[in-house]
């Protein structure tokens, strides 16, 4: 009887060895959202866009920065963004990115108000943009970098 009970405690414990062996090995506990190509190019091309809109307002004449002629552009980004951010939602555990996104959309709508409002920029807040915008969607650019790839099986 003796026997019994320690080889069913032996037998009780490798199953307990073997049940958690088999959860850490064959899956993993996901905290992040897996890595997304097409998020990765969107918010590479709207990093240019952003981009290519101060440069050109940064070439320009100071009385030729006008809201009206770049009134486009604006909308250009303000629809990617809001479509990057559209699919950023569809996404499971991608919070962080979403924040991100609402910050830059925030940003965008500001940054436009006071172009309308002001009619012009200075080179001193033109390359101010130019910077902030840089940081904030390298900050995407690796957050999501440094997601794990999907492996296929």
């Amino acid at each position: 009887m003796n026997d019994m009970n320690s080889t069913n405690k032996s037998f009780g414990g490798l199953l307990l060895v073997l049940f958690f062996t088999s959860m850490f090995s064959g899956c993993s506990i996901q905290l992040l959202a897996e890595r997304d190509e097409v998020s990765l190019q969107q918010m590479e091309k709207l990093a240019q866009d952003v981009d290519l809109l101060f440069t050109q307002l940064l070439y320009m004449p100071p009385d030729r920065r006008d809201y009206q002629s770049n009134a486009a552009k604006y909308l250009s980004v303000e629809v990617k963004l809001n479509a990057l951010k559209m699919r950023q939602e569809s996404r499971v555990m991608n919070e962080l990115t979403i924040k991100q996104l609402d910050i830059a959309i925030d940003l965008w709508a500001q940054d436009r108000k006071r172009h309308e409002h002001q009619n012009s920029f200075t080179d001193f807040m033109l390359k101010r943009y130019r910077s902030q915008y840089k940081r904030l969607f390298l900050a995407m650019i690796k957050g999501e970098e440094a997601k794990e790839k999907r492996l296929e099986s």
